[in-house]
C-alpha cells in the first residue's frame, strides 16, 4: 500500500487521510510525468487505478445523488445533512455528519472528510432505505 512507503509525523493515519493521500499520489504522478514523460504516467494511472471505460466512471452517481433521488422519488423532500463533530488536527481531522430523510431515523458517519463522512452516512442510509422499502 502507497502510505506504507510515506514518512509522517508518528500518530498520523496517512492511509486514512483522503487529502494526504490525494496529495502523495499528485506528487507520485507529477515526478513520473517529469522524469519519464506523459506516456509513462499515463500507463502507471491506469495500471494501478484502472477504469472500466470513460462511459462507466461518468455514469456511475455518487450515494449523496442516489438517496437524494430515491428520496424525492418518494415524496420525502431533499435529505439534509449537519455536522455533528470535527475533532483532531487540522492536517488529520475527523468529521462526524449525520444525514436524515424525513421520516427516518438519521445515519451517522465519521470520515477524514467532509465529503467522504456525508457520502458514507448516504450510502448507509440509502442501503437501509432500500432494505425496509423492497420487505427484506
Amino acid at each position: 500500500q502507497l502510505a506504507d512507503y510515506i514518512k509522517s509525523q508518528s500518530g498520523l493515519d496517512i492511509a486514512g487521510n483522503d487529502g494526504v493521500m490525494a496529495d502523495v499520489v499528485e506528487s507520485l504522478m507529477a515526478a513520473i510525468y517529469l522524469d519519464a514523460g506523459l506516456d509513462a504516467a499515463r500507463a502507471f494511472l491506469h495500471r494501478h487505478w484502472p477504469l472500466n471505460s470513460r462511459a462507466d466512471a461518468q455514469n456511475e452517481k455518487d450515494a449523496k445523488s442516489k438517496l437524494q433521488e430515491w428520496s424525492l422519488q418518494h415524496g420525502l423532500g431533499l435529505p439534509v445533512y449537519r455536522q455533528l463533530a470535527k475533532s483532531g488536527p487540522d492536517h488529520a481531522p475527523q468529521m462526524t455528519y449525520e444525514v436524515k430523510i424525513e421520516g427516518y431515523d438519521a445515519v451517522v458517519a465519521t470520515a477524514g472528510s467532509r465529503k467522504i463522512a456525508e457520502q458514507t452516512a448516504a450510502a448507509s442510509l440509502l442501503e437501509l432505505l432500500q432494505e425496509r422499502t423492497s420487505g427484506s
